[in-house]
């Protein structure tokens, strides 16, 4: 599932759609993770409790 923006033209209608045929192999999934860990619910749900007092 990917979101789409609005098209303000017939371009950019075409662009969007062609955003789904990108694919993502191992590699990249493993890039995207090194990047961004995956978060931990404990550490959110202590982190959303310490923003409260």
């Amino acid at each position: 599932m990917i979101a789409i923006p609005k098209a303000v033209n017939l371009d950019h209608l075409k662009q969007n759609f062609d955003a789904d045929n990108v694919r993502l192999d191992e590699d990249d999934l493993a890039q995207i993770d090194a990047a961004y860990p995956p978060a931990n619910a404990q550490a959110l749900f202590e982190d959303g409790v310490r923003r409260r007092h």
